[in-house]
């Protein structure tokens, strides 16, 4: 293993262990950004830049998105399954407007719609650690990834089905708990 290497896992492990420590001392569950763990791969751990962002972008957009799904809580008076699929609709295509890869941005709008999140310290926390990672960034130094890959037909489908079959399941299920049924999904597809 190499000492860059180290550095890298280490400041990963570094930056999960005290994000939940501090949500744990705060008592305040927003902190916990399950987005982080995939963002700390692909932007500090992976020699080579997965995604084509740059620093100032990654929280700008990841906070935008989170203020969506917080958004559509707050102001849409829409049932679960249907602030869930716009927020998936929305981000995608502004992803896509910006030509940018960072999946799991999607998953910072779906997160509030799925846990019934009404508190604007979500997109606060968001922005707080989006900010650090893309500080960390800076100082991990990323071969650059400068041509866009957008979504082909077919990933889009297969994303969209990792979407929709849940929410149809939760549907026919009597107990509205069950919509964390749509996790593993959304979390493997990130």
């Amino acid at each position: 293993m190499t000492s860059s290497s180290i550095k890298r896992n280490l400041s990963v492990a570094l930056f999960l262990t005290l994000m939940v420590a501090l949500a744990d001392v705060s008592g305040q569950s927003e902190v916990v950004f399950p987005e982080a763990a995939a963002l700390c791969v692909g932007l500090w751990l992976m020699p080579k830049a997965v995604w084509n962002i740059r620093g100032w972008q990654i929280p700008l957009y990841l906070t935008a998105a989170a203020s969506i799904g917080l958004a559509l809580n707050l102001w849409l008076p829409a049932c679960f399954e249907i602030r869930f699929a716009l927020a998936f609709v929305i981000v995608i295509g502004l992803l896509r407007l910006v030509r940018c890869n960072m999946y799991p941005t999607v998953s910072a709008a779906m997160l509030p719609v799925l846990v019934g999140t009404t508190s604007w310290l979500y997109p606060a926390c968001v922005l707080v650690i989006s900010a650090l990672l893309a500080l960390g960034r800076g100082w991990l130094r990323q071969e650059k990834r400068t041509e866009y890959h957008p979504f082909g037909g077919l990933q889009l489908v297969l994303l969209t089905a990792s979407v929709c079959l849940p929410l149809a399941v939760t549907l026919c299920l009597p107990n509205p708990t069950m919509r964390f049924l749509a996790v593993p999904p959304l979390v493997v597809t990130m």
